[in-house]
């Protein structure tokens, strides 16, 4: 029997969770009954480099350069009009699929609108709340441009139920839709977790994601100066890069908690501190599943979260861990719940464990390869 084709496209390959989460699939495909080919916009990130050799890779461009730019927003200015971009896209790939599958939306759902000739079957993934944070919006010129991509696909696939549910808040569609969470592979991640040894001398925090306006990283820093105000013997610490660490580090610099607020830096195993942390803390405004969440629950670390659609979904609307309000008063107390109260801390951990394996690997990827049946 011939294997199936599948061609999945993804804008680029930087240190976002869709991203990690398509590479953690990858990684555990069966290519002995698909062959998987995958298109970038182009080659940038952190995780190139972590493509499995069974996967073909195929480059829209070199590099974010000009011209890759400019065809992006010569479809925007221009009301949907992508001569650039066929172009590319008609250069690049020839042949046809069994499974076309855009695994992130905004601009990788606009490259599969593109092609959806190519495929006999089209889905695309859908990782964020739309409802609370349409980050997509930029890619489009308009919001019936988006909605006529979305029209155009054979099946939407979900991150979690409620941002499912919040979708239709935004499109009016027809289309068949289901939820698969993300891999969350706790035993590989308890592996990494062991590759380095990490100490704290006080109550650690942990936060990990990208520094950008929706992970609101800058309401823990001033969750960090009531700490400090309190004298808590307590440090919060942020792993990841982004657009706004210049301007977190400036605000830390100015709330005065320097002392305490610890920025990582983008980390390629960030288990060890994270396993070792007391708590681990999610101050976003929006998010369709969190990753970090997710791996935090799996090695036993209690979760801290402000309400999201998938906070809510992942901590089993705050069974398995506390839910805040979005302000720094109630994200403050949320914390201090668990500082103060260690009985409290195991009772979280020990809930948030048994909880992970809803994301276990073999029951999802399931789920994957029954959408090809």
């Amino acid at each position: 029997m011939p294997k199936k084709e599948i061609l999945f496209i993804i804008e680029n390959l930087r240190g976002g969770g869709a991203e990690k989460v398509l590479l953690d699939l990858l990684r555990r495909f069966d290519y002995s009954l698909y062959h998987v080919s995958l298109l970038i916009a182009y080659p940038d990130g952190v995780y190139k480099n972590d493509i499995p050799k069974e996967v073909e890779l195929i480059s829209l461009y070199k590099r974010n350069h000009t011209f890759c730019r400019k065809a992006f927003r010569y479809y925007k200015r221009y009301n949907g009009f992508s001569f650039l971009l066929k172009y590319q896209l008609r250069k690049r790939i020839n042949g046809s699929y069994d499974i076309v599958i855009s695994f992130l939306e905004g601009r990788a759902l606009l490259l599969h609108s593109l092609i959806k000739d190519k495929g006999a079957v089209n889905i695309t993934w859908v990782h964020c709340d739309l409802s609370t944070y349409h980050w997509t919006a930029a890619a489009f010129p308009n919001l019936s441009a988006e909605k006529r991509c979305y029209s155009g696909m054979d099946k939407i696939v979900f991150v979690s139920y409620q941002a499912m549910a919040n979708f239709s808040k935004v499109f009016d569609l027809s289309v068949p839709v289901t939820c698969i969470y993300n891999i969350i592979d706790t035993e590989y991640i308890k592996v990494l977790a062991e590759k380095e040894e990490v100490s704290y001398s006080c109550f650690t925090v942990t936060s990990i994601g990208t520094l950008n306006r929706v992970k609101a990283f800058d309401k823990l820093l001033y969750v960090a100066k009531r700490f400090s105000n309190a004298e808590y013997p307590i440090r919060f610490q942020i792993i990841g890069e982004g657009d706004y660490e210049r301007q977190l580090k400036k605000l830390c610099n100015e709330l005065g908690v320097q002392n305490m607020v610890s920025f990582l830096g983008f980390k390629d195993n960030p288990y060890p501190y994270l396993k070792k942390s007391d708590v681990y803390v999610s101050t976003s405004l929006s998010e369709g599943f969190s990753l970090a969440i997710g791996e935090a629950m799996g090695l036993g670390v209690p979760v801290v979260a402000t309400r999201t659609a998938g906070s809510v979904e992942l901590l089993d609307d705050g069974r398995c861990g506390i839910l805040t309000e979005h302000d720094d008063e109630a994200v403050y107390r949320g914390i201090k719940l668990l500082v103060d109260d260690e009985k409290l801390r195991r009772k979280y951990a020990e809930k948030a464990t048994a909880r992970s394996g809803n994301f276990a690997v073999d029951k999802v990827m399931q789920q994957i390869y029954q959408l090809f049946d």
